[in-house]
């Protein structure tokens, strides 16, 4: 983490991907975010009667895109499949400051191939620029 928080803490635009694995990030991507979630963001925030939240420890404003792909599970089943978007989100926002400004889930790649998505990946490209 040491060798990339500076490239983090500078970054104006974020992109974040991972592979769903049982709908959730894969464990590499849930220890990076939980990382991110100390390193970045410190215990301050209340929600309701919830204390100790993470609150972003720089003022910084950043954008980001989260990209979620999965082999075999079809885009029909994301809203079934897919809790990593989530998860990853939340972090992006209450540790790094960031605002979601699209995301893409890529399901059964194994069938439809990356090139289904190319169009989808670019205007979200778009967006994050």
């Amino acid at each position: 983490m040491d060798d990339i928080k500076e490239d983090l803490l500078n970054a104006d635009l974020l992109i974040f991907g991972t592979p769903v694995h049982m709908g959730y990030a894969t464990a590499v991507m849930m220890a990076f975010l939980e990382r991110i979630c100390w390193t970045f963001g410190k215990p301050e925030r209340k929600v309701l009667t919830i204390t100790g939240c993470p609150l972003p420890r720089s003022d910084k404003k950043r954008k980001a895109v989260v990209i979620v792909t999965s082999g075999i599970v079809p885009p029909i089943y994301r809203y079934f499949c897919n809790w990593a978007s989530n998860q990853i989100k939340g972090v992006v926002i209450d540790s790094l400051n960031g605002k979601i400004v699209g995301d893409m889930y890529a399901g059964d790649i194994q069938h439809r191939g990356v090139e289904t998505y190319f169009g989808k990946a670019f205007k979200l490209g778009e967006r994050l620029v």
